[in-house]
């Protein structure tokens, strides 16, 4: 018995040296990449393996970042958007080959022609080719909408399908990411259940899963959240909600969501669990139809396949955050990094963490201890 004790505290004392070690990897990327703050996780189908943090809420300022802190996940919203409407296509409420006019008539008039065959299909996989509004500068853009959140996403869809969108030399469309494409997808959405985005979100997200998403720029919910970031004059500027852009409401269901790391750890955690066939929120097929319906892109997910693994994929910016979602479905292990600063030096450093905490986590000396 006393052997086994030894045991236990040394595996402790092991695993508290490895969380540190895994402490300092992540700081060295955060200072090498010279970016405020670092959220980041690691999980497998029932556990959470890993979860923590580095650096500060705002650039210059002590103030460190917290677990319970929220970072916005820019175009990464598409993964909440494609499981409401996996859910709504199994209740009957429409279909993957509903055309988008038939749901959204208004837009009919000034449609351009490459666009009258859109379905939701096409949106939510990314090969609708809709004008390309993917990083601040473009979705500053985006002209006065009036009305209710759902009317100018309507209005939206209007203006964008009037505008020459994203072909090749054909002439026919091809895989190329829009939060337009996703913005046409909400405003189907919302006509066939009869709820606003932010309604659905609730139903068929928030309260199954028990978790608590939000919307907008989290220090506009609060100060003493997460600031995005921006380099300017070779130097970090934190973006005062105030003065900073205001993401227009129509874009609300394609890139404007936040949440905490714990709330994204239970999100992709049932997303792996579905994945590999286990009990989870919604029934397998359907997280395969997420995940594999086309190759390359899902409904919200990039996929490939490395060696035998099928790994899925979910990054998000507007510009001052940055996300990164990775699923490795066969070796049971999901990836999560955040960063409050969404320029070249934020999503390096997503990605460079990512694939080293990916390499720690499934080398087989590392996790035969799991």
């Amino acid at each position: 018995m006393k052997r086994f004790a030894t045991i236990l505290a040394l595996w402790g004392s092991c695993l508290h040296v490895s969380a540190q070690e895994t402490r300092r990897m992540a700081d060295s990327v955060r200072f090498h990449r010279r970016v405020p703050g670092l959220v980041y996780a690691v999980v497998s189908s029932d556990s959470i393996l890993l979860m923590e943090g580095v650096g500060y809420r705002q650039f210059r300022k002590k103030d460190t970042l917290s677990l319970s802190n929220r970072f916005h996940l820019g175009s990464a919203t598409i993964a909440f958007t494609s499981f409401i409407a996996v859910q709504l296509v199994a209740k009957g409420k429409l279909k993957w080959n509903t055309p988008l006019l038939k749901l959204v008539p208004a837009a009919a008039a000034k449609c351009r022609p490459e666009f009258k065959g859109l379905t939701l299909a096409d949106l939510l996989s990314q090969q609708a080719g809709l004008v390309s509004f993917n990083n601040f500068h473009e979705i500053y853009s985006i002209p006065a909408l009036n009305g209710t959140p759902r009317q100018q996403r309507i209005a939206f869809v209007q203006w964008a399908t009037e505008r020459r969108g994203c072909t090749d030399t054909t002439g026919k469309r091809v895989f190329r990411f829009s939060n337009a494409n996703t913005v046409a997808a909400v405003a189907m959405l919302e006509k066939a259940s009869g709820e606003p985005w932010e309604v659905l979100l609730k139903e068929y997200i928030n309260r199954p899963l028990r978790m608590h998403i939000k919307t907008g720029w989290p220090n506009l919910l609060s100060p003493t959240e997460p600031w995005g970031h921006w380099m300017e004059a070779d130097r970090y500027t934190a973006t005062d909600p105030k003065y900073w852009f205001h993401v227009s409401p129509a874009l609300t269901g394609a890139a404007d969501a936040n949440c905490t790391i714990a709330d994204y750890c239970r999100f992709v955690q049932d997303e792996l669990r579905g994945l590999r066939g286990r009990k989870a929120a919604l029934a397998p097929r359907l997280y395969e139809l997420m995940h594999y319906v086309y190759p390359q892109y899902g409904f919200g997910w990039t996929n490939l396949e490395v060696n035998g693994t099928h790994i899925s994929e979910c990054d998000g910016t507007l510009g001052t955050f940055y996300s990164h979602v990775e699923i490795l479905k066969e070796k049971d292990i999901a990836v999560i990094v955040l960063c409050n600063s969404g320029d070249t030096g934020g999503k390096g450093a997503a990605l460079n963490l990512a694939r080293l905490l990916r390499q720690r986590y499934t080398t087989p000396a590392l996790t035969a201890g799991r």
